[in-house]
């Protein structure tokens, strides 16, 4: 994981999440990921709690609690009512509620409200120049995604669920990888956490970018782009399972198997067709 776009994206885009902590240093070029520097079990956050369920144990929780995967031919239609939910909100502006604000960390953060709430984080300020390598690299791993995409045929969502990508709610826009969660990996092109659907005026879903997301909901993504790809995550009442997979919960009790976290893993899209890394959506 939509009740609006605002709670969608607080929800929704919450549960894209693999790999916290890693260095700047870290090189993601066009045919290699970003190893996660640490796994579930980072610590050192308030809102960090120590894993108790192993892999085969949170695949378990997942079956019980996400929708079953969608069959090819459900995967390509949006869904009775699904566009008007994902629709939304969408004529709202986007605001910044502030900007270079410092984290406990030392890290950067700016909010923004409005259609699409997220608080966007980077271990240099916004405004640093990227390097020449940093362009580069980023121009490089932008070329690897969308020679994934292509490869794999993912602009058809019935090779989205083929490949293990299913939906973490009803009318869900964001297609979770079990397996690419959990493998332990930043931003690998060929195994991004999250493929991402949109539903279209012609009822239908079509592709719109991918998402990696972080293993844990404490550290950092890596940042080998520098300033050109920041990570976001967002804030509420997230009811997460080892504090990585969001359930959409409709009661201020989060269900078995869950636990409350104030935030959510970091993520961050890679568009095939707009602005490499907008996060939008």
């Amino acid at each position: 994981m939509m009740r609006s776009v605002v709670v969608a994206v607080a929800l929704v885009a919450a549960a894209a999440l693999a790999g916290c902590g890693s260095s700047d240093s870290a090189s993601a070029s066009s045919t290699t990921s970003v190893p996660a520097d640490t796994g579930r079990a980072t610590t050192g956050s308030t809102d960090a709690k120590a894993p108790t369920l192993t892999d085969a144990q949170v695949r378990g929780v997942v079956a019980k609690l996400y929708p079953p995967a969608p069959s090819a031919k459900e995967a390509a239609v949006a869904g009775e009512g699904c566009m008007e939910n994902m629709m939304e909100g969408m004529d709202m502006e986007e605001s910044t509620v502030f900007t270079a604000d410092r984290a406990e960390d030392g890290s950067y953060e700016r909010v923004y409200g409005g259609k699409n709430p997220r608080t966007e984080t980077s271990k240099m300020p916004f405004d640093t120049a990227a390097t020449p390598k940093q362009k580069a690299d980023a121009d490089a791993f932008v070329a690897k995604v969308k020679a994934v995409v292509k490869k794999r045929g993912w602009t058809d969502p019935a090779n989205v669920v083929r490949d293990g990508y299913r939906p973490m709610q009803e009318c869900n826009s964001h297609y979770i990888n079990i397996d690419a969660v959990l493998d332990g990996r930043d931003l690998d092109p060929e195994h991004p956490e999250f493929i991402v659907l949109e539903a279209g005026h012609d009822g239908k879903n079509h592709f719109h970018s991918v998402m990696f997301m972080t293993d844990s909901n404490t550290g950092h993504g890596p940042q080998p782009f520098g300033p050109l790809a920041v990570w976001h995550y967002h804030v509420g009442g997230n009811c997460l399972i080892e504090g990585v997979f969001n359930v959409p919960q409709n009661t201020a009790t989060c269900p078995k198997g869950t636990e409350h976290y104030d935030r959510t893993p970091e993520m961050l899209h890679v568009s095939v067709t707009g602005p490499p890394f907008s996060p939008a959506m």
